[in-house]
């Protein structure tokens, strides 16, 4: 079976509407043909509910667009993510549309960025 995803870092940058930063990508790749999609945009505080729930959901579903915690979701793990539980969960497994991890937010150090994002670039 062959899926079709669109992972996005974030749902907004500094000064623009949301998913305004994408809306190229995802006209382009979603096309008219498309009527319905699943987006997640971001965790829930349960996240073990919020990965099942979104497993659950897309086992069946194509195509899926994720931004930021439903970027992080997508891959084999939560490892990356910037948000880790405040409690440690059973498991910090994810849904496994990707065979590899993503840190969404990740971003090199830019001085006068107001991007929210992380780096995780060591200052020399």
């Amino acid at each position: 079976m062959t899926r079709r995803l669109l992972l996005v870092s974030n749902s907004t940058l500094y000064g623009g509407e949301y998913l305004q930063h994408c809306q190229q990508n995802i006209t382009e790749f979603f096309g008219t043909q498309v009527k319905r999609i699943l987006f997640v945009p971001y965790a829930l505080h349960d996240r073990d509910q919020y990965t099942k729930t979104a497993r659950d959901k897309l086992n069946s579903l194509v195509p899926y667009m994720g931004s930021s915690a439903g970027t992080n979701v997508a891959t084999i793990s939560i490892n990356t993510t910037n948000d880790m539980p405040i409690v440690y969960p059973p498991s910090l497994s994810a849904i496994g549309l990707v065979p590899f991890n993503i840190n969404p937010h990740y971003l090199d150090p830019e001085t006068n960025s107001r991007h929210m994002g992380v780096s995780t670039a060591t200052p020399i």
